[in-house]
């Protein structure tokens, strides 16, 4: 399951690490200190989006995926609630021992549990959008949705995907490495109105409802993917949603993982700490498992919230800012609670779990 690390220092640039990543051709990256010392992951599409090549890793925001031991289940929750597509694993004085990367446990997935159906582990509802609609649009969906893919249609019929690989590959190779993305959206440049299909991926691999998921892992291995499509258009498989197989029967517990939270005053922290063990005491009637994640920005006085919930199988995400603190944590907690509402207000079988849920709010 072991492999060996590929990392950057966190003095680097945003430059050089999007150089090294190109080249290696490498989807995330680990970031060290001069002593090994793990600092966070960065995936290409995060980097990006900076609007500074020359700002210094170390300053970035980064994704925390890391396990201090070989486990499967460990390795595979961490991967999930960060996005990421590998964990770091660490010693005691959290130096980088190697990585774990989600074809590994994929592997295992495949042996152990491959008769389980596509159906059961397919990601519903899914977001697509017409093939002639301008490539922003994609971004915009993938930034609001937290997706990575986007199936594109064409009188009714599938006729493409777009993944993030599409769009950051378009933007590297379209601009090299003299601007990013945040820079290039400001100037609203003409070539991001050209349709998405321009970019997309056309031969699109599919799976039928009833098929194995060894049979779509193999898929993947083969054309070197990370997402099949039903032939229906009725669902998507990601690789990070395989990994919800190796979970399913874990123990109920609800994770909170908390980042930034130097950056508000402390007399916030309290109120931190009431609004999720309410929220926690609200779901517990709907979720078994799952994990809810704050991240905490301040720019100058202006607070950035980013709130997710997800219980390994759906996710609910709200990112809201302003100057007033417990306002922006307010809103952002009400729109994951109202998210959740309409989900389970749709699916008639849940109905009965509905009403508790209501009861409660």
């Amino acid at each position: 399951m072991i492999s060996e690390a590929i990392t950057i220092d966190e003095n680097k640039t945003i430059g050089e690490a999007l150089k090294l990543i190109k080249n290696l051709n490498l989807r995330e990256i680990v970031i060290t200190d001069e002593e090994n010392r793990y600092k966070g992951i960065i995936r290409l599409r995060d980097l990006i989006t900076e609007k500074n090549l020359k700002e210094k890793l170390k300053k970035v925001k980064k994704r925390d995926c890391k396990v201090y031991k070989i486990d499967e289940i460990e390795a595979a929750k961490r991967m999930i609630e960060s996005d990421c597509y590998l964990a770091a694993l660490l010693d005691k004085e959290n130096r980088v021992k190697g990585i774990i990367k989600i074809d590994s446990l994929l592997e295992i997935i495949k042996e152990k549990f491959g008769n389980v159906k596509a159906e059961d582990i397919e990601t519903k509802n899914i977001i697509i959008l017409e093939s002639k609609e301008p490539i922003y649009k994609a971004i915009k969906y993938m930034a609001k949705y937290n997706i990575s893919h986007i199936p594109l249609i064409e009188n009714k019929k599938l006729a493409g995907i777009v993944s993030s690989k599409d769009i950051t590959d378009f933007i590297l190779k379209e601009f090299k490495e003299k601007t990013t993305l945040g820079e290039l959206i400001g100037k609203k440049l003409k070539i991001f109105e050209n349709p998405i299909i321009s970019i997309a991926t056309k031969n699109v691999i599919t799976y039928s409802s009833d098929e194995k998921i060894s049979n779509i892992i193999k898929k993947m291995f083969y054309y070197k993917i990370s997402c099949v499509v039903n032939e229906n258009l009725q669902g998507i498989i990601t690789k990070k949603d395989l990994l919800k197989v190796l979970i399913k029967d874990e123990k109920e517990k609800i994770n909170v993982i908390i980042i930034g939270k130097e950056n508000i005053k402390k007399y916030y922290s309290d109120y931190v700490d009431f609004y999720i063990k309410n929220f926690i005491k609200k779901i517990r009637k709907i979720f078994n498992q799952g994990f809810l994640k704050l991240h905490i920005e301040k720019r100058r006085d202006i607070y950035t919230i980013n709130l997710v919930f997800s219980d390994y199988k759906s996710r609910f995400i709200a990112t809201r800012e302003g100057r007033e603190f417990l306002e922006v944590l307010q809103e952002c907690f009400d729109i994951i609670r109202s998210e959740i509402f309409e989900k389970y207000l749709d699916i008639k079988k849940e109905k009965r779990r509905l009403i508790e849920y209501l009861k409660y709010f």
